[in-house]
C-alpha cells in the first residue's frame, strides 16, 4: 500500500511500560483494575469514550467485565484476531465447496487445514486474495461478453470475438493507463478522487455488479462463490482501514 500511496501514513507504534499488576492477565480482578486505570488515564487527555484493544484470549472477559460494571469504555478485538476469525468463518462456510482443492494448488495439505481455520494468517490472506482474483477474472470475462450483447442485440457467435476485442481495446486500455498513473503519480491516502472520476472504472464496476446479481439468481453454487468474493472484499477494506487508521 505504501508503494502506491502518498500522504501521512500511520507512524510506528511506540511502547511505554506502565505500572505492573502482579496478577495473572486472565484474572478478573487484574482486568477490572486495568480497565479502571486506562479509563482514568484517558480522561486526563480526552472527554469522549475510550476504546481499548485486546487480544482474543482476553477480549471476551474484558467485554463481560465492562458490561457487568457498566464501564464507559469500548472493548475492541485486535485487527489481527478479527481478520483471523473472519477467515476461519469463511473456511467453515466454504467447507466442501472446492476451496480446499484450490488452496492445495498453492500449499500443502497440512497448511491448507491451518489456512481454512485462519491460523496461518499470512498464507490465508495471500491464498484467498489469489483465488478471489482468479474468480473475478472469470466474472469479468462474462461482463465483457454481456456488454457486447447489450451494444448489439444481433451479435452472432462469430462476431462476438471481434466485439469483445473492441471493448477490451477501449475500456481495458483506459484501465491500464489508470494503473500506470497510480504507480507513477501515486494516490493520496486521504483523497481517492482520481479513482472515482474514472468513467471506465465505474463502467466496469457497474457491469460487474449487475452480472454478479444475475449469476446469483441462476444457482446456489454461483451465489456461494460470489458471496465468497464479497467476503474477501470485506477483508481488503478492513486491512486498508487498519493501515490508514480510518
Amino acid at each position: 500500500m505504501q508503494t502506491v500511496c502518498t500522504g501521512d501514513h500511520v507512524p510506528a507504534a511506540s511502547l511505554q511500560l506502565l505500572p505492573i499488576i502482579d496478577l495473572k492477565p486472565t484474572d478478573e480482578t487484574c482486568m477490572y483494575s486495568t480497565l479502571l486505570f486506562t479509563i482514568d488515564q484517558y480522561r486526563k487527555f480526552r472527554d469522549d469514550v475510550q476504546c481499548v484493544t485486546f487480544d482474543q484470549p482476553l477480549y471476551v472477559k474484558a467485554v463481560d467485565i465492562a458490561t457487568a460494571a457498566k464501564l464507559n469504555i469500548v472493548c475492541r478485538l485486535s485487527g489481527f484476531h478479527t481478520v483471523m476469525n473472519f477467515l476461519g468463518a469463511i473456511g467453515y462456510i466454504m467447507d466442501g465447496s472446492g476451496l480446499e482443492s484450490l488452496l492445495e494448488l498453492m500449499y500443502g495439505p497440512n497448511t491448507v487445514q491451518q489456512v481454512l481455520t485462519g491460523k496461518a494468517y499470512a498464507r490465508a490472506v495471500r491464498g484467498n486474495f489469489i483465488i478471489q482474483d482468479a474468480l473475478l477474472q472469470l466474472v469479468l470475462q462474462r461482463v465483457v461478453a454481456q456488454e457486447s450483447l447489450d451494444n448489439n442485440s444481433t451479435v452472432t457467435a462469430s462476431m462476438l470475438r471481434n466485439t469483445t476485442e473492441e471493448i477490451q481495446t477501449t475500456t481495458v486500455d483506459v484501465m491500464h493507463q489508470l494503473y500506470g498513473q497510480i504507480w507513477q503519480d501515486r494516490v493520496d491516502v486521504g483523497d481517492d478522487c482520481i479513482l472515482q472520476q474514472c468513467e471506465a472504472l465505474s463502467t466496469v464496476a457497474s457491469g460487474l455488479q449487475n452480472v454478479m446479481i444475475e449469476m446469483m439468481s441462476e444457482s446456489r453454487t454461483s451465489r456461494l462463490w460470489l458471496n465468497y468474493i464479497n467476503w474477501i472484499d470485506v477483508i481488503k477494506m478492513f486491512i486498508t482501514a487498519e493501515r490508514t487508521s480510518n
